[in-house]
């Protein structure tokens, strides 16, 4: 896989991301559709929270910790909901856009150990 390979399957995830989120009104953003689970808020939420630490404490080390968890509180609406997507996305994106083809050949320890 290429780096731009790479890339195009990411925006590809992102842009089914955005059409299923579309789907929903501000009134299900508390819907749990599973005994337990997250709500579609949180669904959300959790997307974006895994992109940050993932990138940028597992990968590029930029934080020194796993980040703190995205809330609802902080991003009650779908509006709120696509920005902290977008945000983290760009930062994502960023970095993709620095990589060679021969990084993706690299192995790398994250902090916890894989």
């Amino acid at each position: 896989m290429t780096v731009n390979e790479l890339i195009t399957r990411w925006e590809l995830v992102r842009s089914g991301l955005l059409s299923t989120i579309e789907k929903f009104s501000e009134k299900e953003l508390d819907y749990v559709p599973v005994q337990n689970g997250y709500s579609v808020a949180q669904l959300i939420l959790h997307i974006a929270h895994e992109e940050e630490g993932e990138i940028r404490y597992g990968i590029t080390l930029e934080l020194p910790e796993w980040p703190t968890e995205f809330s609802h509180t902080q991003y009650p609406s779908l509006m709120d909901l696509v920005s902290i997507l977008t945000e983290v996305h760009q930062r994502t994106e960023s970095y993709l856009r620095t990589l060679h083809d021969t990084d993706l050949e690299q192995k790398n320890v994250t902090p916890w150990d894989k």
